[in-house]
């Protein structure tokens, strides 16, 4: 389950061609003993990046879960929960109830996000389709990388949000990708790593020449 899950948003992310690019300085270090290091780094920079998206793509099915047990739409208990979500888990730009209609009519935190409330996102071509394609047929779905009404770059995660047995829109978790990466490289800077972030030729928001730098 945390493999499938992670695998799936891993495969929005290696749409945007996350790639490192890394120097490591140890001049007491032979060329071959550089190169293993460097490999190891790799590795562990990998799986490190798979739970931090498992734990986001969980954390938002939880969010679903909770909402649809609830039998009801309480706005003030789903904005306490998206609180606690964004709080704990750095890289959500935001975190929206979309309904039946298509209609943003929830949006946590709604600061920096005034635009998107009462978005129809039926007036966006590739929205639309993939919530046809894939949302109201009761499926989890990552899109691909894309430009924020608000600014800057994001991928969405949507699941359906199914209550009583009908279809009632969906949650989405917005997830802006510099903000996420710049969360969870940890101090990869300090240990003589940079980290480059791109999208085949298009940079997001920049290419990520040196840590933290978006």
């Amino acid at each position: 389950m945390r493999i499938s899950k992670a695998a799936t948003l891993m495969g929005a992310l290696a749409g945007v061609c996350a790639s490192a690019l890394v120097w490591y300085f140890l001049n007491t270090l032979n060329e071959e003993n550089k190169r293993q290091n460097v490999r190891y780094e790799l590795t562990l920079f990998q799986q490190h990046i798979l739970t931090e998206i498992d734990n986001r793509v969980e954390a938002l099915r939880r969010l679903t879960e909770r909402t649809r047990i609830s039998g009801k739409m309480d706005q003030r208990k789903w904005a306490h929960d998206a609180n606690l979500i964004v709080n704990d888990f750095p890289g959500f730009r935001a975190l929206e109830w979309v309904d039946r209609s298509n209609v943003i009519q929830w949006v946590f935190p709604l600061k920096d996000n005034e635009p998107a409330l009462g978005l129809n996102l039926d007036t966006i071509e590739w929205r639309r389709k993939d919530i046809a394609d894939f949302v109201r047929k009761g499926q989890m779905h990552v899109s691909k990388p894309f430009e924020l009404i608000q600014s800057g770059n994001a991928i969405v995660v949507d699941f359906p949000l199914i209550m009583k047995g009908q279809y009632n829109g969906f949650i989405t978790g917005v997830i802006e990708v510099p903000r996420f990466f710049e969360a969870v490289i940890g101090n990869l800077g300090e240990r003589g790593f940079s980290f480059s972030v791109c999208r085949a030729s298009t940079t997001l928001s920049g290419c990520v020449n040196h840590l933290g730098r978006f």
